[in-house]
């Protein structure tokens, strides 16, 4: 299985582990469900990623809102990353962390007023503007503060990639970015926004994609548009081809991160600058699990089905994304039949299914079964409908594991709010 290539998730004598504990071990200590990641899984990733672009001068953001643990961030960081955070909360935990403003960039297709003045303020390394509008108060700003704002505009070079629609993001008419003619209109009359220094140019195509194509379509695209820039007086000091580098999520496809760099490499140095890069869930999506207990099996129909401890409100991209997440038994047992599934959750909605058609071993009560490729985009989005606890989320260290998070309680989910007699009086 592709989750396996690193060895870092693996059988030993028919059980699950994450290095070199075993999974049952950590839920009976903590229950379920349960975040789990492995950290080795995450600094292999960074080198295999930065291994891939030793031939171009580039630096790497990686993506907060793909998993905003603060030790997540923390291990990436001290790897040499920089951070693309794309809110106050996510700067906020960057901070927190330990990261430094320099080495983030600030994202997002609407900040806050109170966000470009944070990034501003705290020296980001750069905002990326993605509206006219967003230039002028991003100008603004900064002219109250008495600063330059150094700002790359996100353009959209209007291509279509073969990924879900909802993570496909450079088309024309999607709500990101803007049109090359505006962009370059803003870039050419630069002159009208004396606290605005334009640094460069992004591009942001989607995620998931596991084609080089559309990457050197929009490096090719982006020579024309960068050629006429400096023709106009105005050299970019980096490139931002985003992120989106598709990770495997059951066995498939994966995007070949060390022969795209490879191949990309006289491209990307014909700019004469830096690379900049956004990955999240390429570091970050095949080092996690969510590990849930079995409630119950039941039939319904001509179906089977098994109920989960976790659900949508857990990990919501099957639902959102009709995205496939591995299922693997934390106990194997070959004696077992094998069975179609679908897998659900507890919560009150009809969507509440995890995978659909699933063949696994019988089920029985009080298994644990690891949904696997949560790493990314899974405790990120998760929620406390129908007043569900979030669960914690643990790291695998090799022999060690830790608790970086812990599960919530019910006086947490009621810390702030209070019963007013006045209000609620019956008259």
């Amino acid at each position: 299985m592709q989750h396996f290539e690193d060895n870092f998730w693996h059988y030993q004598n028919n059980k699950l582990f994450c290095e070199n504990i075993p999974i049952e071990e950590i839920i009976l200590a903590e229950g379920s469900p349960a975040y789990i990641y492995s950290k080795a899984s995450i600094i292999k990733r960074c080198k295999e990623f930065t291994n891939a672009f030793s031939e171009v001068n580039h630096k790497v953001f990686f993506a907060v809102k793909s998993n905003s643990n603060l030790n997540v961030i923390r291990i990436i960081y001290n790897m040499g990353f920089g951070l693309d955070v794309n809110s106050g909360g996510e700067f906020t935990r960057a901070i927190r962390a330990g990261a430094h403003p320099s080495r983030m960039i600030m994202t997002g297709v609407g900040k806050t007023l109170d966000e470009i003045r944070m990034a501003v303020e705290n020296d980001m390394l750069m905002i990326k503007a993605e509206s006219k509008e967003e230039v002028e108060q991003i100008n603004k700003i900064a002219g109250e503060l008495g600063k330059i704002a150094p700002v790359a505009l996100r353009v959209n070079p209007d291509i279509v990639v073969q990924t879900h629609p909802n993570i496909s993001t450079a088309k024309s008419g999607v709500k990101f970015g803007m049109d090359p003619a505006p962009a370059m209109d803003l870039y050419l009359n630069r002159e009208r926004y004396p606290n605005v220094e334009f640094t460069g140019i992004d591009v942001h195509l989607g995620s998931q994609i596991l084609s080089f194509d559309p990457y050197f379509v929009t490096l090719k695209k982006l020579h024309t548009f960068v050629k006429r820039l400096e023709e106009h007086g105005l050299k970019l000091k980096h490139i931002d081809l985003g992120g989106g580098f598709g990770s495997p999520y059951h066995g498939g496809d994966r995007f070949h991160i060390q022969e795209f760099g490879k191949q990309a490499a006289p491209l990307m140095n014909d700019f004469g600058c830096d690379i900049f890069f956004e990955p999240g869930r390429f570091l970050t999506a095949n080092c996690g699990a969510i590990v849930s207990k079995v409630l119950y099996t039941k039939e319904s129909g001509s179906k089977n089905i098994v109920i989960l401890d976790s659900s949508m409100t857990e990990i919501l991209r099957p639902i959102l994304y009709q995205s496939y997440h591995d299922i693997l038994p934390v106990e194997k047992d070959d004696n077992r039949e094998r069975i179609s599934y679908d897998v659900v959750g507890p919560v009150c909605e009809s969507s509440d299914y995890l995978a659909k058609g699933r063949e696994l071993q019988k089920a029985k009560p009080d298994d644990l079964l690891a949904l696997m490729s949560a790493g990314a985009y899974a405790s990120v989005m998760s929620s406390n409908y129908n007043v569900r606890r979030k669960p914690p989320e643990i790291i695998v260290d090799g022999d060690t594991w830790h608790v970086t998070r812990s599960r919530e309680t019910y006086d947490y989910l009621l810390y702030d709010e209070r019963v007013i007699d006045d209000l609620t009086a019956i008259p």
